[in-house]
């Protein structure tokens, strides 16, 4: 009888900690349905190439290269919390920042229908004066 109760008991703790709230953020490759930039990310990147502003010391010092970062995609399609993985240099992590906070909106992801937050992890942003 006491093994039954446990079972019980540790299957409802399970299943509590399944259901899923509004801070809950899923791995991009979990999802049903994954989130999309109309026109793909080669647009979304042009998008942000746009927007970007090459800061000054950089682009007097010529600094450039690759950044990394990862995100998340919120029900909404917009853009939080946008962490720079491997940064170029401190004045270009921070502009790319300001863009990505304003950048444009994504079809999110879905799980069962429902529109999720959705990390994306690793998206390279290649910098370069020319």
């Amino acid at each position: 009888m006491k093994f039954l109760l446990f079972l019980v008991l540790a299957f409802g703790t399970v299943t509590a900690s399944c259901q899923t709230t509004d801070t809950t953020v899923y791995a991009f490759d979990s999802l049903a349905t994954k989130p999309e930039f109309k026109g793909g990310i080669t647009k979304f990147t042009r998008a942000l190439d746009r927007t970007f502003h090459y800061p000054p010391y950089s682009r007097i010092h010529y600094i450039q290269g690759t950044l990394t970062a990862s995100f998340i995609i919120e029900k909404d399609g917009s853009i939080s919390n946008v962490i720079i993985t491997k940064g170029v240099y401190e004045d270009i992590d921070q502009e790319f920042i300001r863009v990505m906070k304003n950048a444009p909106k994504w079809k999110p992801g879905t799980v069962d229908g429902q529109a999720v937050r959705t990390r994306y992890v690793g998206f390279p942003f290649r910098l370069a004066l020319g």
